[in-house]
């Protein structure tokens, strides 16, 4: 088996994002906070922080987008019915 060079953490983040995280989460796993690429997985952290409050704010927006196209053609029907009947 053939051993690959050692590489840092900090360019294993730009090169292979999949392993990063992976090796990341491993030394995480094992306690060994003091080889993690620090500055890295704060920046990932806070773009999930942004990414998840985006697409909150998106699911919020259709729902409240579909609550109105409701309330309107409620309204349409009703009136419709009420001029059809008088």
């Amino acid at each position: 088996m053939t051993k690959l060079p050692a590489i840092a953490l900090s360019d294993l983040y730009e090169q292979d994002f999949l392993l990063w995280t992976e090796t990341t989460a491993n030394l995480l796993r094992s306690g060994k906070f003091t080889e993690i690429d620090i500055p890295n997985l704060i920046e990932e952290i806070e773009s999930m922080g942004r990414s998840e409050k985006r697409e909150l704010k998106k699911s919020l927006h259709c729902s409240l987008n579909g609550s109105v196209q409701v309330e309107i053609s409620t309204r349409k029907k009703k009136r419709k019915r009420e001029k059809d009947y008088y």
